[in-house]
């Protein structure tokens, strides 16, 4: 049956899972998804396929090939005018991936100018709908929302490639249009926040990077403004509060050291949703880029406070902040700051609750550096190194801090070529981090490039060798890539530590047949060269999940808690096992145990206690934990504006619940609160079994005469 035959048997319109093409992709089925996929989209040009189709006829070296086919869909007058839109889209995506740069941008100016028109007119009609059939105006409200967050995420592309390549033309026409985008989301009638926010946070960010903080202001504000006039849709449902523009907000506005207008927004808005900034203080603003690393509004606050002068104040938002989370170095920066006599027993005070944070390592071994206790501060930053030596959970510009204060370390104490050497490795990955942001813009061959240039400066980083393969695969360059992969996977066990994390760009480093071949040859050389390094075993069973081998991945978990009982990751994965195989007790229990014991604040993992069979160790382990498990205080700064809104939030409500109109939801920030303390008794009382047996129990004293 031919497509087309297919398509008839139906209303005219397919549906093709993209998890089945790609697994067939990842597979090595290349060659027959590239045939099957040309002849599918030669008919069925507005199927989502196409960027698959440009990436498997990269890899087979076939892209002038998928151009062709490209170009020929955008000049087809007979295509409905959204799907040569798209076709445009997919134009532009190919021909910077190629670094044909003029013309691909050229054709996402196109795209936008294009996209402009369109979303003014879907926004007049949206207008047109107010108060005509509900389900018509829903209708219509998607389709706008859609229109219009496309138009402004094309827009942002072609700002952020205007930065990249010192085109403030660019710059300027992307940032323009993507804030008029932004702004037409921030209207009443868009029924969903999410895509308005989304976009909000984006140009917000974008217009703070070009200097034009004013604008982004004004966005944030539109954002709180339209949350706060939205009508619902439905009479059972109150408008939901977000405080993601405050938070916005309140970053910019530390950003430009406006002391004032952050503490005037704790204080007098009333959308935070909650009373007290205790309840989000470890929250932070969306980012614009997914893998940046984003400040918690705590730090800001902290900021502003003692930039007012109230230190004490400031100091004790900053402790609960870190307290809660402490994985930014922004928070540490300005402990420093703020000083005190406490500094030093305050790092060791946060590395003794959480050790699988190398943060409070890495600072203590800078102010011993600075105290010129040289010796103790090269052990302290190499302890902070062996607990997570890929640092990829920071964000640019902050990974691999670790490395450069030893690089200072060595060089006060005389080792320049040691010294030269680690310096060299953090400009490798500054080098490669410039890269990611070429890659994210679309710009894939020069962010390529930049993947090359850092390997010059320190080939034995892991990460870089990783991003390049994945890049290189990715652009149909098959043998490259798998020299690089090979590299990449000698150097990973000495790359992971007991808590490991992939940067940005490293997730999919076994993605593919071939890689996952190449990685099988190279860990299990590796574990015959050295059987007892328990990162290796880890690997393989990571390379088994990837694999979906799941059954196989156990033993060789089990083999690096075997080796290193204090492997947090490798039992995190053991713990996680469960999602896909029937697990035995015994490696639920152990996995669950281990976890509470290495991570008793659950900062890392929050594993399955009321699962846990052994009712024993259970109570043991968790008064072991309670007596270092957290507690926040009830208050550190009060909202009370917030509070007010809430208080009269819940009077209404209790007023509606006897009516007709009854409300069933009254949507806070949505931001979840704060774990309290636990005890033995509470952990056991909501072990499965046991609440079971509580509940029928209870149900035989009710029922008996």
């Amino acid at each position: 049956m031919t497509v087309n035959e297919r398509s008839a048997e139906t209303d005219g319109s397919l549906y093709l899972p993209w998890q089945s093409i790609e697994a067939l992709d990842q597979s090595g089925y290349h060659q027959d998804l590239f045939n099957f996929l040309t002849h599918l989209l030669t008919d069925h040009p507005e199927i989502a396929m196409w960027d698959n189709y440009i990436s498997i006829a990269a890899r087979l070296e076939k892209s002038d090939e998928a151009l062709a086919l490209v170009r020929a869909k955008v000049n087809d007058q007979t295509l409905p005018p959204n799907v040569r839109n798209d076709m445009k889209g997919h134009l532009s995506q190919a021909l910077l991936a190629a670094d044909q740069v003029d013309e691909g941008v050229a054709t996402l100016r196109e795209i936008i100018a294009a996209e402009a028109g369109e979303s003014e007119a879907a926004f007049k009609r949206l207008v047109a709908t107010t108060g005509t059939d509900l389900k018509e105006a829903e209708k219509q409200s998607s389709s706008t929302e859609r229109i219009v967050g496309r138009f402004g995420d094309h827009a942002v592309k072609l700002a952020r490639i205007g930065q990249l390549l010192s085109r403030k033309d660019w710059v300027e026409e992307g940032s323009a249009a993507a804030r008029k985008a932004a702004l037409q989301l921030c209207h009443p009638e868009f029924a969903s926040g999410y895509r308005r926010d989304s976009l909000v946070s984006k140009v917000a960010d974008l217009m703070l990077e070009i200097g034009r903080g004013p604008d982004g202001e004004e966005l944030f504000q539109q954002d709180m403004l339209t949350n706060a006039k939205i009508v619902p849709r439905h009479q059972y449902y109150l408008p939901r509060t977000s405080n993601k523009a405050l938070l916005g907000l309140v970053a910019l506005y530390s950003q430009a050291e406006r002391w004032d207008d952050v503490i005037q927004l704790l204080e007098r808005a009333p959308q935070w949703g909650v009373t007290d900034l205790v309840q989000i203080v470890g929250e932070a603003p969306d980012s614009g880029s997914w893998h940046e690393v984003q400040v918690p509004i705590g730090v800001d606050v902290a900021k502003a406070l003692a930039g007012k002068g109230r230190s004490a104040e400031a100091r004790k938002v900053l402790d609960t902040t870190m307290d809660l989370k402490n994985g930014s170095d922004r928070e540490y920066e300005l402990l420093l700051k703020l000083g005190g006599t406490d500094v030093m027993e305050r790092l060791d005070l946060l590395f003794r609750r959480d050790q699988f944070e190398e943060r409070p390592l890495i600072w203590k071994a800078h102010l011993l550096r600075m105290a010129h206790q040289l010796d103790e501060a090269e052990k302290t930053v190499r302890a902070a190194i062996a607990i997570d030596p890929s640092d990829g959970e920071e964000g640019p510009g902050d990974r691999m801090r670790a490395y450069a204060v030893l690089a200072d370390v060595m060089a006060d104490k005389g080792d320049t070529t040691q010294a030269n050497t680690l310096r060299e490795a953090v400009k490798a990955i500054r080098i490669s981090e410039e890269g990611d942001r070429f890659y994210e813009a679309g710009l894939l061959t020069r962010g390529v490039k930049l993947y090359k240039e850092a390997l010059g400066h320190f080939a034995d980083a892991y990460c870089v060798q990783s991003r390049l393969a994945l890049r290189l695969s990715e652009l149909g360059r098959n043998d490259e890539a798998e020299q690089h992969y090979q590299r990449a996977y000698e150097l990973m066990p000495d790359s992971f530590g007991r808590m490991e994390s992939h940067c940005f760009g490293c997730e999919g480093a076994f993605r593919g047949k071939r890689a996952q071949s190449t990685a099988e040859k190279v860990f299990t050389a590796l574990a015959a060269k050295t059987p007892n390094k328990p990162q290796i075993y880890y690997l393989l069973g990571y390379l088994r999940e990837q694999q979906q081998r799941y059954v196989e991945a156990l033993p060789f978990y089990r083999k690096a808690v075997a080796l290193d009982p204090d492997y947090l990751n490798a039992w995190k994965h053991i713990h996680d096992l469960r999602e896909h195989i029937a697990l035995p007790i015994a490696d639920r229990d152990a996995a669950a145990l281990n976890l509470l014991r290495l991570d008793p604040q659950s900062k890392h993992e929050d594993p399955k206690l009321d699962q846990v069979r052994d009712l024993r160790a259970l109570w043991e382990g968790t008064a072991v934990a309670a007596k270092v498990r957290l507690v926040l205080p009830a208050s550190i700064y009060p909202l009370p504006a917030s509070t007010a809104a809430l208080n009269q939030a819940k009077a209404q409500n209790e007023r509606l619940q006897n009516s007709e109109s009854a409300v069933y939801y009254y949507g806070d920030s949505g931001l979840g609160t704060v774990k309290g303390p636990f005890t033995p008794g509470e952990v056991i009382a909501r072990q499965k079994a046991v609440a079971a047996v509580a509940v029928l129990l209870t149900t035989s004293v009710a029922i008996s005469p």
